[in-house]
Parts: structure tokens; C-alpha cells; sequence
């Protein structure tokens, strides 16, 4: 979990994108590429025009190293993880609810993750995690599975099977 605090999550101004460890650190740390909508220092003009920027914020700044990384890439989880939760700011928390946690799990079927295990593997792994998961209304878990074809399944408890 990373907790920015009160200036939230690092994001692109222009499409909103997460900070991620795709980003590309220009300006010797001082600005930003996207890697979602990318190209941003074509867009420098027109965004800082329109009132946005592509500056890095102030608290966020650090300087990168010889090969053009930030020096402190691999102490922050939003630079060097493929997965991170980010706290959003308490402001959010001012303006709407919380959304509800959705769980949705994609399952390969496929013959040859069959066959392999892949499929018991992950069989084994989902189950693990719902037993773990909080109970009650607020809880929502998706399964499909897929071969050849996307299957969607209907765990409404007040089915009968």
C-alpha cells in the first residue's frame, strides 16, 4: 500500500494514468513521460496552455542516476512492482463513498492449461483467497473462464444448482 498523502497518487495530467514503473523520467527527474498516452513532451505547449503540467510535483522530485533512472526507483513500490494499492487523498473521501472491493477472477480452461495443472493450480490459489476474503453484502467475486471462448458464471446464493 502506498500512501501519498494529501497530494494523492502521481498522474499524468493528460490522461490520468498512475504513476507506474513504465513512466520515463526526463529533465533530470524534473518532468514526466507517459507511457499510456505518450510522447509527452510533444504535448509540453498545449498542456501548459491549457493549465496543466507535466512537471513532476515538487515532493515527488528526485534525480536520476547515469542510466536514467531515478535514483530512488527501486525504494518505491510504484516504480519497481507490477501491482501496487494507492491510497487516494483524503479529498476524495469529501466528495463520494468508497467504492465497493469487486474480487474477479479469469480462469485459463484451455487443454493444454488442463494438462499442465495451470488450471488446478489456479483453482486451488482462487479458493485460498475467497476463504480470506471479508463476508457480507460489500464483498463481490466474478469468476469466467476461457478457452477459445470467454464463460461467465451467475454465484448469486439464491440459486439452486
Amino acid at each position: 500500500v502506498v500512501d501519498f498523502g494529501d497530494i494523492g497518487p502521481v498522474r499524468c495530467p493528460r490522461c490520468k494514468a498512475y504513476i507506474n514503473p513504465f513512466m520515463k523520467f526526463i529533465d533530470q527527474g524534473r518532468r514526466f513521460i507517459c507511457n499510456f498516452c505518450g510522447q509527452w513532451w510533444f504535448y509540453t505547449w498545449a498542456i501548459s496552455l491549457a493549465g496543466f503540467t507535466d512537471e513532476t510535483p515538487r515532493d515527488y522530485h528526485c534525480n536520476l542516476g547515469p542510466d536514467g533512472r531515478r535514483r530512488d526507483a527501486d525504494e518505491r513500490p510504484e516504480l519497481c512492482r507490477g501491482t501496487v494499492n494507492l491510497l487516494p487523498p483524503r479529498s476524495i473521501w469529501l466528495v463520494r463513498d468508497p467504492m465497493l472491493a469487486v474480487y474477479f477472477f479469469l480462469i485459463d480452461v484451455s487443454m493444454n492449461a488442463i494438462q499442465t495443472g495451470a488450471t488446478a493450480a489456479a483453482c486451488s490459489a482462487i479458493s485460498q483467497v475467497i476463504s480470506d476474503l471479508p463476508e457480507g453484502p460489500q464483498t463481490m467475486v466474478g469468476i469466467a473462464t476461457f478457452d477459445c471462448t470467454i464463460h461467465f458464471y451467475n454465484l448469486k446464493r439464491a440459486l439452486q444448482q
